[in-house]
């Protein structure tokens, strides 16, 4: 349904001035997008992208989108937080992002995860049904 939203004329839409809709404000800085190709997409604010491609996806709060990436019909609901420039590593979690050259296809990824270099997240046997 949260997909449904990036269509070009959706069934629901934010952006409708007779029944508008209120969300909270997050004072963040816009998304920033450093060579990223991006397709049918909803971009929160503070989102930082360097991937290679962006399609139908929305990418949450603070997303960070290592260089290399793509990230096809996916849901990414973001960090609660950036990396520190001053960080103690025995206090805090993990850094946040989605890693170099990964490949996110069908995703639904939780908040404040970190996702490493070269980690594909797909289904190559289009499997429908598990145990």
């Amino acid at each position: 349904a949260n997909l449904a939203l990036t269509d070009p004329q959706p069934q629901f839409s934010f952006h409708n001035e007779e029944r508008p809709i209120f969300t909270c404000r997050y004072d963040l800085p816009p998304a920033k997008f450093l060579d990223t190709q991006i397709k049918k997409a909803i971009l929160c604010e503070g989102a930082v992208l360097e991937a290679d491609e962006i399609t139908h996806s929305i990418l949450g709060p603070r997303s960070v989108i290592r260089k290399g990436a793509i990230i096809r019909d996916s849901y990414i609901m973001g960090n609660d937080y950036y990396e520190s420039l001053v960080r103690d590593h025995n206090r805090l979690p993990p850094t946040p992002h989605i890693g170099e050259n990964c490949i996110l296809s069908r995703t639904i990824v939780d908040k404040n995860v970190k996702i490493g270099k070269g980690v594909q997240l797909i289904n190559k046997q289009k499997l429908t049904h598990f145990n």
